[in-house]
């Protein structure tokens, strides 16, 4: 190779390597842009892509805090109402007696119990109706006593009427606490087992139901009065007189079959315990009511008969007594001319037996025999008792007809049962009535809302 192409090669041998060398850094640089510009482009990408993923993050974290908002709502709402429902509303007053509460919780078990008493009388009624209502008439009346029943299960009347009896309930056990009258279990207990008809310590004895009617020595002005009562008269008893009679065999005892009756089953505390618990699980079933709801029902009436001793205690068991007789006609005019037939000497019961429209007592010459205030109609009982014995009065107007009467006698007599305890009814009734006009009685509108239509009327009834 000649000399001077050495440089030549030298150098050429320099420069490819330099070319080669830029080449390789323009790629590179090259590569390098490429990079960069899909660097770039990535990062563009990339923005893009990170903006819609906190898009997305941001919807799905609004949909998660919506959503647990709505079930915080929806569960505060559900708990709001069941707490409204089991705690507050049953707490809430639906009435104050000298302010004490009457819970609607107490309230609406009473509704459904004796709801649950008024139908089951229904539906007794219904049965004896289809048992006895052979004719008209009497299918007419159990018929009405089912419908007066229906009316008084309406919600307004029934509700306002369990109102009525609590407050009046509340108003005894306040007044009976005031004596210190308590009721324990052990009394509770008692009248639940008398209401069963289970006696512990045997059937108690009947106690009698009138007092024996005392007999009156006539004075000699009533004897004039009066024309002599018939007297009796006794026959003679025949006498027995021996006689000799034969004898005759005796016929040797034949032996006879006895029907063997079945024994009666003792009513037992178990068999009671039996029906008490029956009754429970009824209530528990039917209406919700607890033992301890029935048993707070039932200390009601403990309370009640309790205080009812206590204010009637000093009820006389004597009061005078008036025996009269009367002629009752239909005008004013009568009446007149009969008192100047009196007054011309005419007796009285015969006039009575002629005249008297009165049937009941014409017959017996106008006697009405003994009787106490509240016994006759008004205007006829203030004119009676302002009699003297003996005199006779101006005609007495009353809705059945006019009245001429003539006392016989004045005497504090007994009273029989019925007339006693009707007035210890009285007596207990003005006091009730007095106590519940002095106090603070508030009755809410609420009622109207709590009060629970169940249990239902049954269909067909």
């Amino acid at each position: 190779m000649p000399h001077f192409l050495c440089p030549i090669r030298l150098q050429i041998a320099p420069l490819t390597k330099t070319s080669s060398t830029i080449s390789n850094r323009g790629i590179i640089y090259l590569n390098r842009g490429n990079n960069m510009a899909k660097r770039e482009k990535q990062r563009v990408v990339s923005k893009k892509h990170m903006a819609r993923q906190e898009r997305e993050a941001l919807q799905i974290r609004y949909l998660t805090y919506g959503s647990i908002a709505i079930l915080a709502i929806v569960v505060f709402l559900v708990g709001y109402a069941l707490v409204s429902a089991y705690i507050i509303t049953p707490n809430q007053p639906v009435a104050t007696v000298n302010g004490e509460k009457i819970s609607a919780k107490a309230y609406q078990a009473r509704v459904k119990f004796d709801r649950y008493q008024l139908i089951n009388q229904m539906i007794s009624t219904a049965n004896l109706m289809q048992s006895f209502g052979s004719d008209e008439n009497t299918l007419a009346y159990f018929q009405n006593s089912i419908d007066q029943i229906r009316n008084q299960l309406t919600p307004e009347i029934h509700g306002q009427s369990i109102i009525d009896v609590m407050v009046n309930d509340t108003l005894i056990r306040q007044e009976a606490e005031k004596r210190g009258i308590t009721v324990s279990d052990a009394e509770i207990d008692k009248f639940i087992q008398d209401a069963y008809g289970f006696y512990p310590d045997g059937t108690p004895t009947p106690a009698p139901t009138s007092a024996s009617v005392p007999t009156s020595t006539l004075s000699p002005m009533q004897m004039t009065l009066v024309a002599p009562a018939a007297t009796a008269v006794i026959s003679p008893t025949a006498v027995f007189t021996p006689t000799e009679v034969a004898p005759t065999p005796t016929q040797a005892p034949e032996a006879v079959p006895t029907e063997v009756l079945p024994t009666p089953t003792a009513y037992t505390e178990d068999l009671f315990q039996e029906n008490y618990q029956n009754s429970l699980t009824s209530y528990q079933q039917t209406i919700g009511l607890t033992e301890e709801e029935f048993r707070a029902i039932v200390s009601t009436e403990v309370w009640r008969n309790k205080l009812f001793d206590e204010i009637t205690k000093d009820v006389p068991k004597e009061a005078q007594q008036i025996w009269a007789r009367h002629i009752l006609v239909a005008t004013e005019e009568e009446a007149q001319a009969a008192i100047v037939r009196l007054d011309a000497g005419e007796d009285f019961a015969a006039l009575a037996q002629e005249l008297s429209t009165d049937t009941g007592s014409a017959a017996n010459g106008g006697d009405l025999g003994w009787f106490g205030q509240g016994k006759m109609v008004p205007e006829f009982e203030q004119a009676a008792f302002a009699l003297e014995i003996g005199q006779i009065s101006a005609p007495v107007a009353s809705s059945y007809g006019y009245h001429i009467i003539q006392v016989l006698g004045k005497e504090i007599r007994p009273l029989d049962s019925a007339t006693f305890q009707q007035k210890q009814q009285t007596v207990f009734d003005d006091w009730l009535t007095a106590e519940r006009a002095g106090a603070d009685i508030q009755i809410y509108d609420s009622w109207g809302e709590v009060y629970p239509e169940t249990p239902l009327i049954p269909d067909g009834l």
